[in-house]
């Protein structure tokens, strides 16, 4: 038997979810977004606050004091480069923080007040009638560790911003605006592209709806309202908003670049990134081990969207070329182990962490995205898809699970041995399933 390392020399994109809590100073949560097993980006957003704004008020002078919900805002950053990201928190200088303030029930709070601290002094925003404000800090205010927090301490606090940067950091950002787009519908959900672009845009319109669909088969549940935000420029880039507001509905966005990106981003990274959000929003997850169901799924869905389309749009859009290249990737690892004599591979999906300070992005590894592909396809074949909609109903009604929690979840509805599938791999079987999937998507491994 081989142990497989946690790390391989591989580099691949990154969202980070920040969640606060009152009275906590933000500690973020680093969620791995995007099955591309040779890009060398990372994708920085924070998911918890809706369209960006520019508020028309100016700041004007105040004393208050709130420590229900507050944003340290260096420390944040400092947060985000110890986990390897970015070299420095100096690397976040004029990008947009976008806070939104709510109540209880999520409710935005239209026209509240933002209080700023910094260096002594207090400061106070408003926000629109979306209960939100955009605000941005130079090197030397970014110093200071800005403190955001809410006038209205029954008010909650929430923000985010994103960013595609490339892995070595970026000296200039590429801001994307929205309203400099143009917006259309693909079936429920958005696409925002620039001019010119309208073969792409057209692909788009149709395979929306489509993935739309293969991830609520598998899944069972509603995706969640989604776009897809075409960008016209190169990495690193920043999109002033990474969630729309549309006549009261949020939609999630995901970032595109035309000009670095191809058909491996524009559909197999979108499903992938849908589909995690989703079950990110479906399940209050309590810890980082939980990429075996969220990544693990989110490929798996992948792989079926792919198994919808026909063998003839599969070639029109490349993405026979792109699965077959990944398909060869996977292929290649297990025949080099069995050509080495081993017959079993050892990994631990459900330690598989998401990146964080604590576990830095470093060498982040491949071979966890292959197992768990490998995992949920053999579930799903055997027991039907079902087991996912039931696996995923009983974790929505637990209460913070644990990567643990939800083993015996599964292992309770299968009856099987789901801690030692999570653990030890038939390399003569996964490359059967790969041969099979190959043959039956008809690519071509090298």
């Amino acid at each position: 038997m081989v142990k497989a390392p946690l790390t391989q020399k591989t580099s691949r994109d990154y969202l980070v979810r920040c969640k606060q809590e009152p009275q906590l100073k933000v500690k973020p949560k680093i969620v791995h977004r995007k099955a591309k097993i040779f890009s060398t980006l990372i994708l920085i957003g924070l998911l918890l606050g809706c369209s960006v704004i520019r508020p028309q008020s100016k700041p004007v002078a105040t004393k208050t004091e709130n420590k229900k919900d507050t944003a340290n805002l260096r420390e944040f950053c400092e947060y985000l480069a110890k986990a390897g990201l970015v070299k420095s928190w100096k690397e976040f200088t004029e990008v947009p923080f976008v806070f939104e303030i709510t109540d209880e029930q999520d409710t935005p709070a239209s026209y509240s007040w933002l209080v700023i601290k910094l260096d002594g002094n207090s400061f106070m925003v408003q926000t629109d009638s979306l209960g939100m404000a955009s605000l941005r800090f130079d090197e030397k205010m970014l110093r200071q560790n800005p403190n955001v927090m809410t006038l209205d301490p029954s008010k909650l606090l929430k923000f985010n911003f994103a960013i595609l940067f490339p892995l070595g950091g970026a000296t200039e950002l590429n801001v994307v605006e929205l309203h400099e787009l143009t917006r259309v519908w693909a079936g429920n959900d958005l696409l925002y592209y620039p001019q010119e672009n309208d073969i792409l845009v057209s692909e788009l319109q149709n395979n929306l709806p489509l993935m739309r669909n293969a991830i609520e088969s598998v899944l069972g549940i509603s995706a969640i309202p989604y776009g897809i935000v075409l960008c016209n420029t190169h990495k690193p880039i920043i999109l002033s908003r990474n969630q729309a507001n549309i006549n009261g509905q949020r939609y999630s966005l995901w970032p595109i670049s035309l000009l670095d990106d191809g058909p491996e981003d524009y559909y197999l990274a979108v499903i992938h990134e849908w589909t995690e959000s989703t079950l990110n929003k479906a399940i209050s997850f309590s810890e980082y081990r939980m990429r075996w169901v969220t990544d693990g799924i989110s490929e798996y869905i992948s792989l079926e969207f792919a198994r919808s389309l026909s063998q003839a749009k599969r070639d029109s859009i490349n993405l026979t070329s792109v699965l077959s290249k990944r398909f060869s990737s996977y292929n290649g690892f297990v025949n080099q182990l069995l050509k080495e004599g081993e017959t079993e591979l050892e990994f631990d999906l459900v330690g598989w962490t998401s990146v964080s300070a604590e576990h830095p992005i470093a060498e982040p590894d491949v071979v966890g995205y292959g197992l768990g592909l490998y995992f949920w396809t053999s579930l799903a074949e055997e027991l039907g898809v079902e087991i996912i909609h039931n696996f995923l109903e009983g974790a929505k009604n637990l209460e913070n699970p644990t990567g643990d929690d939800l083993v015996g979840l599964l292992a309770s509805l299968t009856g099987k041995d789901i801690r030692k599938m999570l653990t030890n791999f038939d390399l003569l079987d996964i490359k059967r399933k790969i041969e099979l999937i190959s043959d039956e998507l008809k690519l071509e491994l090298e």
